[in-house]
Formats: C-alpha cells, sequence, structure tokens
C-alpha cells in the first residue's frame, strides 16, 4: 500500500499519520456509532443524513479500519522478524541450567529490553519481570508459565524443553 493510500485511510479516521492501533480502534468505534442509525445527532441538528450516504460513510470507515489494522499486523510482523533474525546472530550463553536469572542475562546479552521481548513474544511485562526474579508467589497458573517459557526461550534461541524443565524444578521446589 503507498503512502498516499495508508494517509488517507488515518484521514478517514480524522487521525494522525501513524496514530497506534489502539487509537485507530476507538476512533472506529466511535465513528460507527456517530453514524449509526440510531445517533441522534444528525437528528437533534435538523440535519438528517440520507441513508444512502450514512452507509457509504459507514462502509468507508470500515474499510479503513480493517486496512490500518491490517497494516498495524504487517508492521508488527516485519518487526518481530527483524528481532529474531539479530537474536539468531547473537552468540548466546551456554548455562548447565536455566534460572530466571540466566534468561535475564541472555536477554542482556542479546541487547534486548523486557519490552521487546513481550511484544515479540505476546507476554505481558510483568510476567515476564516476574520470571526472571523468580517471583514465584506473583507469576500466573503453571500452565502459563510453561507456555510463556516455551514462547521465551524459542524466541531467544534457547532449548525451550531445557528451560521448561530447569525453571519448573525451581518454581515447584518453591511451592513446598
Amino acid at each position: 500500500m503507498s503512502d498516499n493510500e495508508l494517509r488517507s485511510q488515518y484521514e478517514c479516521l480524522d487521525l494522525e499519520e501513524g496514530a497506534p492501533l489502539a487509537l485507530v480502534k476507538a476512533q472506529y468505534l466511535h465513528l460507527k456509532t456517530l453514524y449509526s442509525s440510531d445517533s441522534p445527532l444528525f437528528h437533534c441538528l435538523g440535519f438528517p443524513l440520507p441513508e444512502s450516504r450514512r452507509r457509504e460513510i459507514l462502509a468507508r470507515i470500515h474499510r479503513a479500519y480493517f486496512t490500518l489494522r491490517e497494516h498495524h499486523a504487517r508492521r508488527r510482523q516485519e518487526r518481530n522478524d527483524t528481532t529474531r533474525d539479530t537474536v539468531k546472530e547473537q552468540r548466546v550463553p551456554e548455562f548447565e541450567r536455566f534460572s530466571g536469572e540466566a534468561l535475564r542475562l541472555t536477554r542482556d546479552v542479546l541487547g534486548l529490553s523486557l519490552e521487546e521481548v513481550a511484544f515479540a513474544c505476546g507476554i505481558p511485562v510483568n510476567h515476564l519481570r516476574h520470571i526472571e526474579s523468580e517471583a514465584f508467589e506473583d507469576l500466573p497458573p503453571r500452565g502459563y508459565v510453561k507456555l510463556y517459557l516455551r514462547k521465551y526461550a524459542e524466541f531467544m534461541c534457547l532449548d525451550p524443553e531445557a528451560v521448561i524443565r530447569d525453571y519448573m524444578s525451581r518454581y515447584r521446589r518453591s511451592e513446598k
């Protein structure tokens, strides 16, 4: 999609170019409500909007939102791919046992912030922070921890089974 086409989609939603997806979605929902058939706005102003025009506007709003949503998804995937390529090119330290500290050190060596890993893996930042600090009491249920460890390990090109095995043994010991 060309820059001009993208710009026109942002303009359709009355947004600044490059607005974050959350703002795009909020504006879409706002405009969708504003132009809905039961919206009192046009009736209050004494300015009835012809049904065909209202539908045309709603179709443009809908098209703009879904176009921008796809654009944001592509950009996110491109950033993830770039980050993964960077991780694969780095020399990852080797550990006999994986602990939260080992995961943090690996992330530091790779030059990644918690926020970058959270974004790339789809894991909340606070959960990553608790995993690395081994704040077991603050972690979600065990199944989620295993899933997060697998995503984290795969992203950093570590052996996911070894990371899960080592980390979960520490987790289980903390429960006793």
